[in-house]
């Protein structure tokens, strides 16, 4: 197979696969046609089981100028052609996932839970996270985030402000806006999801670095896409993740993300080392986080 799809990278056997797409369809299309109208008559005819293939042949050879003796000498050679049309039909299913920076658009809400370990203590915590996109200029796109409802213990938590950061095109944080310390950012950081910048399908790596304003450590995303699965009754892409952080306590983590044929994050589960939260004195943490689309 290897050797036909070498065979078919030439520039002119590319054009020969293009026409035979076409050919192949419309030939299918007699064929079955014929073979509805005359099936008893064909069975019985007594030719060999490949003649859909014998008289697809003078069919092609037509279609690509061959005629006469040039034909026979030459329709031994379709045959590899034909397979590799066939083969290169089969295309990948790409998956085009793309962020939403509509200020006008909805909200994106996810459910969080949080179970984490510190100091040899296990705490949980719920809350809503919400991601809604402020502001898009040629210079810089603002997206708020916040915590909504946030227990702590199964007890009611305190009020958290919204915070504003400025984001990439691929949707990472870069920085936060006002007086907002870049510890949130820390603490956000795990918590989104960095789109590609290309088409993907399943099996496919790639990786993403994302360097943010000032002296913030490189943080770094591998990523995979593994396979497609139904949440809910949405056919998702679930995406593998491995996190790394360059500088002094740095957040690592694997994961998964689970993201819809129009990029819509509908599920995340995150396994965190020394994760941050400023609201409760930026203790690191180890911590298990899952979200689901609200």
């Amino acid at each position: 197979m290897d050797s036909l799809q070498g065979f078919c990278s030439r520039g002119m056997c590319r054009a020969l696969v293009t026409r035979l797409r076409l050919e192949l369809n419309l030939g299918v299309v007699e064929s079955r046609r014929r073979r509805h109208d005359t099936s008893v008559g064909y069975r019985s005819s007594g030719k060999p089981k490949n003649w859909m293939a014998l008289e697809f042949i003078p069919h092609v050879t037509h279609a690509l100028g061959i005629s006469g003796i040039q034909s026979r000498v030459q329709s031994s050679m379709l045959f590899p052609i034909l397979a590799a049309a066939m083969v290169l039909g089969r295309q990948k299913d790409t998956w085009l996932l793309l962020p939403n920076f509509d200020p006008k658009g909805p909200k994106q809400v996810w459910s969080v839970l949080v179970d984490a370990e510190s100091e040899g203590v296990n705490h949980h915590a719920t809350f809503e996270l919400k991601r809604v996109t402020k502001s898009v200029s040629p210079s810089k796109t603002i997206d708020t985030f916040s915590w909504d409802n946030l227990t702590v213990d199964d007890k009611e938590g305190q009020d958290i402000p919204d915070w504003d950061a400025s984001v990439d095109k691929n949707g990472a944080i870069l920085q936060m806006q006002g007086e907002t310390e870049d510890s949130y950012r820390r603490m956000l950081v795990p918590l989104i999801f960095i789109y590609p910048d290309h088409p993907v399908s399943e099996g496919e790596k790639w990786k993403i670095e994302v360097k943010p304003k000032g002296t913030a450590g490189k943080l770094t995303y591998a990523y995979e896409a593994e396979k497609r699965a139904l949440v809910e009754g949405t056919n998702t892409l679930v995406i593998a993740v491995k996190l790394t952080e360059e500088g002094k306590q740095p957040i690592s983590g694997t994961g998964y993300w689970w993201l819809s044929r129009v990029g819509k994050v509908v599920k995340f589960d995150m396994k965190l080392e020394n994760w941050i939260v400023p609201m409760a004195g930026s203790e690191v943490t180890n911590v298990i986080i899952r979200g689901i689309v609200k």
